[in-house]
């Protein structure tokens, strides 16, 4: 059997169809966002809105304010309830300070040598503790969280901080 060259008609529809395949499944350019804009603004304000209210309350208070961290999903997923503003319980057991929200263990709070946290535990000195801000970095991440924290106390002879919202 002799197969010969393939019809002009066919030829030029198949050709025509390549082209339009070709142009349907093209990958459209994508806008550029505006410089400088954020997609995460309008949760960046209304975090510090939260906690300019807590600061405000806290005016004649010493603070330190802390890094944190909660791994593991189901911590993650307890502890991304907390808006910053939001109370958290620390307790100190032994040598350690271990914090909780919901009353759920979330992890250790690693604090520096110079810190006046072990002397509120030893002396009694009342402090409250509040979720700072969260690292929106990670917020699509559901096994590790980055926060900070910030606790509020008053002791004879250490001055009120000023704090100041980033």
């Amino acid at each position: 059997m002799h197969i010969g060259p393939l019809p002009l008609p066919i030829a030029i529809f198949s050709l025509v169809m390549c082209i339009w395949h070709l142009y349907s499944t093209r990958q459209k350019k994508k806008s550029q966002p505006p410089s400088g804009y954020d997609p995460l603004a309008t949760t960046k304000s209304k975090n510090i809105a939260s906690m300019q209210d807590v600061v405000d309350a806290h005016r004649e208070y010493t603070a330190e304010v802390f890094s944190f961290y909660v791994s593991g999903i189901k911590r993650v997923k307890t502890f991304r309830l907390l808006n910053p503003g939001d109370e958290l319980e620390i307790r100190a057991v032994g040598n350690k300070f271990k914090v909780f929200a919901f009353g759920e263990y979330m992890n250790d709070l690693i604090i520096p040598k110079s810190s006046h946290i072990p002397r509120l535990f030893k002396d009694k000195i009342p402090f409250e503790t509040y979720l700072g801000g969260r690292d929106l970095d990670y917020i699509y991440n559901d096994e590790i969280d980055f926060a900070s924290i910030i606790i509020f106390y008053k002791i004879d002879g250490v001055p009120p901080t000023k704090v100041i919202m980033q």
